[in-house]
C-alpha cells in the first residue's frame, strides 16, 4: 500500500449541506492510500464528464443542477449532514478537488472542462446548503462588502425592486424577500441582463441570487488559480509524490469519456498501408504492445481473439482500409495451418464487423491504453501491455530491440516495476523518436495516438534533413 501523506486544510461545515470553495490551495493532514485516491479522483472526473453532457445538450439550469445532483449521488461524493465518515468524505472532497485542479490546469481545454463543471457541482451543493451557509462563505471572500438591506431603504426603492423583480423571464419573489446590497461589479452577468437595481455602484439583489455570486466569486478563483498552475512547476516541486497520481489522472481525462476507445477519426489520417505489412518487419513508431502482437504473428501466423481485436482494431485506426486488413489477415493465416475458404468462414466476419459491415453495423474503435492495461491475457495470449505482463528480462530485450538506448532501458523498467505503465510507455516514446526531455513526461494513452505522432515526428525529421541537403 503506498500512502500520501500532505498538510492540513480547514473546511467549511454547514449543518444543512456541504459546499466547499476550496480556499486554500493544501491537501488534508491525514495518511491516504493512494490507489484509493486515484479511485476517488476518476469517480469525481466522471462525475463531471456527465455534468459537462447535460452542458453540452443546452438544457436548462435546472436540468443540469439536477444532473450534478445525480452525478454527485451516483459517485458518491457527497458529504453527510452528520456522523463518523463526515470528515473523511470532507477530506477525499477536498483532495480529489485539487489533485483534479492540478492535473487539469495544463491546456485551455482542461481547464475550461473543469472549471465550468466544477461551478455547477458548486451551485448544485449551494441549492442544498441554505442561505445562510452561502452568505457566511461569501464574507469570507476578500473585498467582498455585503449587507442586508435596511428596512428604510427598502422602502425608498419598494416600487424600482418590484419593476425589476416583474420584468421577463424572471424568477418570482417572494413577499418579505430579504435583499441584499453588494458592489455592482460583483453581479455583472446580473446588472447586464437587468436582474438586479443599481443605486450609487451598489446592486440591490434578493436573497436567492447569492448562489449566483458566490458561483461567480468561486469561478473567478479557480479561474485565477488553474492559470497559475499552468505557469509554474512550484506545486509538483512540494509535493512530488503526487506526480505519477496525476499523470494518471490527466491520461484518464479523455480515456473516461470513451470508456477506454478513442474515435478513429481523431488518430487516422491513412499513412498506414499494406504494402508496409508486407515484408517481416514491424512498421516504425509502433508501440511496443503493436510490436509485441506483430512479431507473435509474423513467427507463429495466428493470434487468439484477443490479440486479433487489439492489433485489428489499432491497425484499423492507423489507416488500414477493411480490404487491406482482410488481405493482411488472410495472408498471414494462410502462411500457417488457414486455407484461404476456412478463413473467410471463421474470421472474415469479424474483421468486417469491426469496420461496421456486420451485425450492428457499428464502427469500432482503437483500445485505449486503460483498456489494453486492464486486460488479463491468458496462456498462448499474447496482447494486453507489456509493461505490466512482461517479466523484467522480457522487457528490457524487448525495449532494446525496438532500438532504446541503452542508458534509458533502466529509467523505462524501473517505472512499470512501479505500475506508472502510460509513463514507461512515454519514455520509451521519447528514448525511440529522439523528443527534447525539456518538454516534460509523456503520458500514453492511446497506441493509435503514440504510432500516429510517431510518424509526424519521422516525417518532420526527415523533411528537415531534405531541406538540409539541398
Amino acid at each position: 500500500m503506498e500512502v500520501l501523506r500532505s498538510r492540513n486544510v480547514d473546511v467549511g461545515l454547514s449543518s444543512r449541506g456541504y459546499a466547499s470553495v476550496y480556499r486554500q490551495f493544501n491537501f488534508p493532514g491525514v495518511d491516504q492510500d493512494r490507489e484509493e485516491l486515484l479511485t476517488a479522483c476518476l469517480d469525481r472526473l466522471t462525475a463531471l464528464k456527465e455534468i459537462e453532457e447535460k452542458l453540452g445538450k443546452d438544457a436548462r439550469t435546472e436540468e443540469v443542477l439536477e444532473a450534478a445532483r445525480a452525478a454527485e449521488l451516483k459517485h458518491s461524493l457527497g458529504v453527510p449532514s452528520k456522523g463518523d465518515g463526515r470528515l473523511d468524505q470532507i477530506f477525499k472532497d477536498e483532495s480529489t478537488h485539487f489533485l483534479l485542479r492540478v492535473s487539469l490546469a495544463k491546456t485551455n481545454e482542461q481547464r475550461d472542462f473543469f472549471l465550468k463543471t466544477e461551478a455547477n457541482l458548486l451551485a448544485s451543493r449551494l441549492g442544498q446548503a441554505g442561505s445562510e451557509a452561502v452568505l457566511s462563505v461569501l464574507k469570507d471572500f476578500p473585498d467582498m462588502s455585503i449587507e442586508v438591506v435596511q428596512r428604510s431603504e427598502m422602502v425608498e426603492f419598494q416600487v424600482d425592486l418590484d419593476a425589476v423583480a416583474r420584468g421577463p423571464r424572471r424568477s418570482p419573489v417572494s413577499a418579505g424577500t430579504v435583499y441584499y446590497k453588494v458592489a455592482f461589479n460583483l453581479v455583472p452577468y446580473h446588472v447586464a441582463a437587468r436582474r438586479v437595481l443599481v443605486r450609487s455602484g451598489y446592486a440591490y439583489v434578493p436573497e436567492n441570487y447569492l448562489i449566483d455570486i458566490l458561483v461567480s466569486q468561486f469561478r473567478s478563483s479557480l479561474s485565477k488559480s488553474l492559470a497559475d498552475i499552468s505557469k509554474t512547476s512550484s506545486f509538483m516541486a512540494r509535493h512530488q509524490s503526487f506526480g505519477p497520481l496525476l499523470a494518471e489522472i490527466q491520461n484518464h481525462f479523455y480515456a473516461i469519456a470513451s470508456e477506454g476507445h478513442v474515435k478513429t477519426s481523431r488518430f487516422a489520417r491513412g499513412d498506414l498501408k499494406r504494402a508496409e505489412l508486407r515484408s517481416g518487419d514491424v512498421p516504425a513508431g509502433m508501440p511496443l504492445c503493436m510490436a509485441n502482437l506483430m512479431n507473435k504473428l509474423k513467427d507463429s501466423h495466428h493470434l487468439k481473439h484477443g490479440g486479433r481485436m487489439q492489433l485489428g482494431l489499432f491497425l484499423k485506426s492507423c489507416g488500414l482500409t477493411m480490404e487491406e486488413s482482410l488481405s493482411f489477415w488472410r495472408d498471414e493465416f494462410q502462411k500457417g495451418s488457414v486455407a484461404s475458404d476456412r478463413f473467410d468462414k471463421q474470421y472474415a466476419y469479424s474483421i468486417r464487423h469491426t469496420y461496421g459491415k456486420e451485425g450492428r453495423r457499428k464502427e469500432l474503435s482503437c483500445y485505449g491504453c486503460m483498456k489494453i492495461i486492464n486486460t488479463t491475457p491468458g496462456p498462448g495470449e499474447h496482447h494486453g501491455c507489456p509493461y505490466k505482463e512482461f517479466s523484467e528480462p522480457r522487457l528490457k530485450q524487448s525495449l532494446s530491440a525496438i532500438g532504446v538506448p541503452a542508458a534509458e532501458v533502466a529509467p523505462i523498467v524501473s517505472l512499470a516495476k512501479e505500475n506508472h505503465y502510460q509513463l514507461a510507455c512515454g519514455r520509451t516514446f521519447m528514448a525511440t523518436n529522439q523528443t527534447d526531455p525539456s518538454e516534460g513526461a509523456i503520458v500514453v494513452t492511446n497506441p493509435a495516438e503514440y504510432f500516429d505522432r510517431a510518424r509526424t515526428l519521422r516525417k518532420e525529421g526527415a523533411t528537415t534533413a531534405m531541406d538540409v541537403d539541398s
